[in-house]
């Protein structure tokens, strides 16, 4: 997610890894996270994505990582159950990923769409009795499923 232009006259998968998650002192040891990237022709412009396998465990915290064209509006959305809570607009300036940070410990869902087709990781870490749980998705577009 740094922005990196890859490109190939054959067929490659690109991976993305980290060893630890940086950024998040409590939570520095948390095992490192790989996921294949998608061509871009394959990233969306809704994406729905939930806590609820965190619900049981708090506090915890979601980060989101945006990566789309430069200039894009992008909205999120945060739910608790049936209800939206609260309501944000970005607009990304850099094609390089922008983080969103939120203490998730009443969120159980939320919604993110853009002007633009965009790549989304989310990220959810919880910290329990010096217990560091990290969950680390590449949030599949609703399209892909349309």
């Amino acid at each position: 997610l740094s922005g990196t232009i890859i490109t190939s006259n054959k067929p490659i998968a690109v991976y993305t890894a980290k060893a630890e998650c940086s950024g998040y002192d409590r939570f520095s040891n948390a095992a490192h996270v790989v996921h294949q990237m998608p061509a871009t022709k394959y990233w969306g412009k809704l994406f729905i994505g939930d806590t609820i396998a965190f619900q049981h465990v708090e506090p915890f915290e979601i980060a989101l990582h945006l990566v789309c064209e430069n200039n894009s509006t992008v909205e999120i959305i945060w739910y608790e159950g049936e209800n939206a809570t609260r309501s944000e607009n970005l607009t990304l300036t850099s094609a390089i990923s922008q983080t969103v940070t939120k203490d998730g410990s009443n969120i159980t869902h939320f919604s993110i769409t853009s002007q633009h087709k965009l790549l989304v990781v989310y990220e959810i870490y919880t910290s329990t009795n010096e217990t560091v749980v990290h969950s680390s998705v590449l949030l599949q577009p609703v399209e892909w499923f349309s």
